[in-house]
C-alpha cells in the first residue's frame, strides 16, 4: 500500500504519512486515521483535513465533531521528508497534534 507523504498547508513541515485509511507522524508512529479526507487522532480527536492533495490543515471557522476512538497498528518503517514551501492561507491552519 502507498504511504503518501503530507505537509502542514501554512508552514510547509513535512507532517506524516497517509497510508490507507491510518495517519502516521513523521517517524512512522501511527497516530490516527482517515474517514473520507478528514483525521482524527486514535482518541477520535478532530486533526484536519487534507487540502490540495498532499497537504494537511484545520479550517479556521469550522470544527467537526470527534470521531470514535480506534487502537493502535504500530509502526511504518518511512524516511523523514523535507519540509516543503508554504501555501499560508487566512481561512486555514495548521494541525497540531
Amino acid at each position: 500500500m502507498e504511504h503518501k507523504p503530507l505537509w502542514k498547508l501554512n508552514s510547509g513541515e513535512f507532517f506524516g504519512w497517509r497510508r490507507g485509511d491510518d495517519l502516521f507522524d513523521q517517524t512512522g508512529r501511527h497516530i490516527g486515521y482517515f474517514q473520507g479526507n478528514t483525521a482524527y487522532t486514535l482518541g477520535g480527536d478532530y486533526v484536519g483535513e487534507i487540502h490540495d492533495d498532499d497537504f494537511i490543515a484545520r479550517p479556521v471557522n469550522r470544527r467537526p465533531p470527534g470521531a470514535g476512538g480506534r487502537g493502535s497498528r504500530g509502526q511504518i518503517n518511512v524516511k523523514p521528508r523535507a519540509d516543503r514551501s508554504p501555501r499560508p492561507s487566512k481561512a486555514w491552519e495548521d494541525p497540531e497534534i
